[in-house]
């Protein structure tokens, strides 16, 4: 039987014999040995190959047990022994799972370059709903929306060698084929079908998440879109198959969704690739990629009147280095109207305004970094706003004083409440400009 548990970022995992009275919540779970020693192998096996690893695990000993930290990827996971362990992101004043999931669930809506974009509202209502499950669910709607639409066929070249011909026949390979048959044709014809690359991955896909899935729903659907998919293979070449469908024909295109889903599941695939032979999948995303796609996401749909540009390259830190510009700008967010620019940059940390002494954690980097920012793009604007946006946490939810680089240049600190609609959150980061 299959286990599934719910920890959230910055949790801790123990191996259940050490604590055998102890009880999972949402920030420290317990493990069986297969299980615990699956992910303990996986982390430390790649630990120093794979920099991505120690920012999404960290492994520990304290008091003779060996524990184990989440870090800033959040996600799902599977060990070899069929342990699922779902990740979510540490939001403040979303203390049980199932509220933290849904506004995980509307922050993966608005990420680049990804299927999630697909996930119904239906879903962030959805109680006790694993990740894993509301992936598969979305991807059998984009299913259903593709058979309603008609699967595509396409004209393929076929070589066989039959009693009978059918398109021409090809004397060469007749010749040295049927010397002593000449009761057989070698023919090569144009055969109308469904087998194309586009199909033999959505079959694998099927064929894949059906023993994975553990919601009876789920699990019915995916049978329906087998029997319907009977007769297409699946892919005996997922790499192969994925170069042929990424070459993507225009009557192609409302197979887009499906086959991001596929890299999903069938490569596990995110924004990070991690691979082992501890883990069954390991479905993981970056915080920090995460809330930067969603607060440019909020800021794209609700700001009007301002030209807003995402990671722009217009500028460099040296303007010229032996005929060469070097070390590029990149802001997360240029907004630019005829007399004003603001310049924000989002960062997945947590800040403690207890602690002035050691700067409330906040990076000394991360200052410099808005500095240049803030320096160049005041050569064609005056006084650029500049600010930095962390999530808001118990010990920061409130804006902290202004760090004023010198008299016409200053920093704005602001925290991100994921509970507030997107205009009130814009008002408020922008606030100090006067919007």
């Amino acid at each position: 039987m299959k286990t599934h548990k719910v920890i959230r970022e910055f949790g801790r995992i123990h191996r259940q014999q050490d604590f055998p009275k102890s009880k999972d919540y949402f920030s420290e779970i317990y493990l069986e040995n297969a299980a615990f020693d699956n992910l303990w192998n996986f982390v430390v096996e790649h630990q120093e190959e794979n920099s991505q690893i120690e920012r999404a695990f960290s492994i520990h000993k304290s008091r003779g047990r060996d524990f184990i930290k989440v870090k800033n990827f959040v996600g799902v996971i599977e060990t070899k022994s069929g342990t699922s362990i779902e990740i979510l992101p540490k939001i403040y004043q979303a203390q049980n799972i199932q509220a933290t999931r849904k506004i995980f669930l509307k922050m993966l809506r608005c990420l680049r370059n990804a299927p999630f974009i697909r996930i119904q509202e239906a879903h962030l209502h959805a109680n006790r709903f694993p990740i894993l499950e509301v992936f598969i669910s979305a991807f059998l709607e984009d299913l259903s929306f593709l058979i309603k639409k008609g699967i595509k066929r396409d004209y393929a070249k076929v070589e066989a060698n039959q009693r009978f011909v059918k398109g021409k026949i090809l004397f060469t390979q007749n010749l040295r084929e049927n010397l002593v048959h000449p009761e057989r044709f070698y023919v090569e014809y144009e055969e109308f079908h469904s087998n194309n690359a586009h199909n033999r991955l959505i079959k694998s896909a099927l064929l894949h998440l059906l023993p994975i899935s553990t919601d009876f729903q789920n699990q019915n659907r995916l049978r329906q879109f087998i029997f319907i998919f009977d007769v297409i293979p699946a892919s005996k070449n997922l790499a192969q198959d994925f170069r042929l469908a990424q070459n993507h024909h225009r009557l192609y295109q409302h197979y887009f969704p499906l086959i991001e889903w596929a890299k999903v599941f069938l490569l596990n695939l995110s924004f990070v690739n991690f691979r082992g032979r501890y883990l069954n999948r390991a479905i993981l995303f970056p915080m920090e990629r995460v809330f930067e796609d969603y607060v440019t996401h909020i800021f794209r749909k609700y700001l009007k009147g301002y030209e807003i540009q995402t990671q722009p390259k217009s500028w460099h830190l040296i303007d010229q280095h032996k005929g060469k510009p070097k070390f590029r700008l990149r802001p997360d967010i240029v907004l630019k109207s005829e007399e004003t620019c603001h310049i924000l940059d989002m960062k997945w940390k947590l800040l403690d305004t207890r602690l002035p002494d050691k700067n409330y954690h906040i990076s000394q980097s991360d200052l410099y970094q808005l500095y240049a920012y803030g320096k160049k793009y005041a050569q064609t604007h005056k006084t650029p706003h500049l600010y930095l946006i962390y999530p808001k946490q118990a010990y920061f939810q409130e804006a902290l004083s202004p760090f004023q680089y010198d008299e016409d240049l200053s920093l704005q600190v602001i925290p991100f409440d994921f509970h507030k609609e997107g205009e009130e959150m814009i008002g408020e980061i922008l606030a100090e400009s006067s919007i």
